[in-house]
């Protein structure tokens, strides 16, 4: 069974983002077993003078499909700013997150559903309400975020395509670079210059705009991630007789799954690009006991390794070494 949930967002007092579909998030998929979570990440930029509160709401959950309707509460979404702790949705109009000026907002929803609900229905939908008290809000993707110099950058601006539209990207409130794209909704941008030089390390603001009127605006950060991430990675030594498929999870510190990798994937498993802090990693089969591991410290700059043993004549069993990620000559 798929699961499709739409999020139609109703952006009150913010006449910029609420003309730009990009705010309209979709979670898909099919939950697992263990009841995980269907998550969505959606990158918001505030632009403000002074204090802000940022207030959410939503309906309940409608399905989708049948003429008769079926419900669920709204409490069944959840959402959360900048990897805090999960709040429930309400219909009731509550206080999301507080702030101080300008800046970047990350917004992550997930839907958990109930056993029940899942056989049920195919599809939800339902309507989240988001007010900004005092400034802007616009919806703002772009990846990778933080770049290492002298890659890539792409900037999706739209659902649909544009005639054209016009990237300004400022430092320091100075035109930085100039790009117009024609009949497009995403562009890239080069982090080196036409002398093979790459931007300087720091932050830098992107704003685009169509007919002169302004609909996006966001934060990129260029930064070397080898130096502010670490990774974790091993062996998974799985026997054949255990039966199923093998697998490794990555939790992060509040134990939410972040990768879930199978296979041939899981018997040489790698966690790339993860910020300092506590992690815990899951090995097990499909028709086999699961293992917790962890936590794991992580520090930036190096990576952890950790072999596992998975057998039925052997108990689990973890090799460790602690490897420089970078080596700098003096």
């Amino acid at each position: 069974m798929k699961l499709i949930l739409l999020f139609l967002f109703c952006l009150l007092d913010i006449s910029a983002a609420s003309n730009n579909n990009l705010a309209v998030v979709e979670l898909s998929g099919i939950p697992d077993l263990d009841n995980s979570k269907l998550k969505k990440v959606v990158n918001f930029y505030i632009q403000s003078e002074g204090i802000w509160d940022l207030y959410i709401s939503a309906l309940d959950l409608l399905a989708v499909e049948d003429e008769t309707q079926y419900v669920l509460p709204a409490e069944r979404l959840k959402v959360r700013v900048n990897d805090e702790s999960w709040v429930p949705i309400d219909t009731e109009k509550k206080k999301l997150y507080s702030g101080f000026d300008s800046c970047n907002l990350v917004l992550e929803y997930c839907f958990n559903p109930y056993w029940q609900d899942r056989v049920v229905k195919k599809g939800y939908e339902s309507e989240i309400s988001i007010t900004l008290t005092n400034g802007t809000i616009y919806p703002s993707y772009c990846e990778p975020n933080p770049v290492t110099p002298g890659e890539t950058v792409k900037i999706v601006f739209a659902k649909e395509k544009v005639d054209s539209a016009l990237l300004r990207v400022l430092k320091k409130d100075k035109v930085f670079l100039e790009q117009i794209v024609y009949n497009d909704n995403q562009l890239y941008i080069e982090t080196e210059n036409e002398d093979g030089v790459c931007w300087p390390e720091g932050e830098y603001v992107y704003e685009l705009s169509s007919s002169g009127v302004l609909f996006q605006r966001g934060i990129l950060q260029v930064a070397d991630i080898s130096k502010t991430s670490g990774a974790v990675e091993g062996s998974l030594y799985f026997s054949d007789e255990l039966g199923g498929y093998p697998f490794v999870k990555l939790y992060d510190a509040n134990k939410e799954l972040l990768v879930k990798l199978e296979d041939n994937k899981a018997l040489n498993f790698s966690f790339t690009d993860l910020q300092e802090g506590n992690y815990y990693l899951e090995a097990g089969s499909e028709f086999y006991f699961t293992k917790e591991i962890g936590p794991l410290y992580i520090e930036a700059g190096k990576t952890l390794k950790r072999d596992i043993y998975l057998t039925h004549n052997k108990p689990l069993e973890i090799d460790l070494a602690i490897s420089p990620k970078k080596i700098e000559q003096g």
